[in-house]
């Protein structure tokens, strides 16, 4: 099913990532991962609006979901839906 998930910490300004979103990314676990990694796969057009849908959770709470696209190590693009809560 090609299901990944992704955490970020505000305060600490950290990401974790799970094993099928490395994958997905075509990117190596063991290489890590931070938050100027992710932006030179997310489709330009499309990292603010994501960027202003966790912003908005983070300030009011609730729940999103989000669609954007990536073009992963491989070249390939990528379309993924984001689900915060």
């Amino acid at each position: 099913a090609n299901l990944g998930w992704w955490e970020y910490n505000f305060e600490e300004n950290s990401v974790k990532w799970s094993e099928e979103l490395f994958s997905i990314y075509g990117l190596n676990p063991a290489d890590g991962i931070d938050s100027a990694t992710i932006g030179k796969y997310i489709n330009k057009e499309d990292i603010a609006p994501l960027m202003d849908k966790v912003k908005e959770i983070y300030a009011n709470g609730g729940s999103f979901v989000h669609e954007y696209r990536i073009v992963n190590k491989k070249g390939e693009t990528r379309y993924l839906i984001d689900k915060g809560y």
